[in-house]
């Protein structure tokens, strides 16, 4: 029996989690991912993975208003 899981994001979180979906789904589309298998989970983990990577570098190469001095 499936247990009832509950999870709470945060939106930086949520951010990543879409980007991974978004690129999983290009792996599944692409006909990349085999249900079931050692890869598909392989490949779920790269998309997170990517997603991070990509999340971290944008974070290193723009400045958001909040970050910046005097920003109220």
């Amino acid at each position: 029996m499936n247990q009832q899981v509950h999870l709470k994001l945060f939106e930086s979180e949520q951010q990543v989690l879409r980007a991974a979906c978004d690129i999983y789904s290009g792996y599944v589309n692409a006909g990349m991912v085999d249900l079931g298998t050692d890869k598909e989970a392989e490949l779920m983990e790269r998309a997170i993975q990517t997603a991070i990577s990509m999340a971290k570098r944008v974070d290193s190469l723009v400045q958001s208003d909040s970050e910046m001095p005097g920003f109220l």
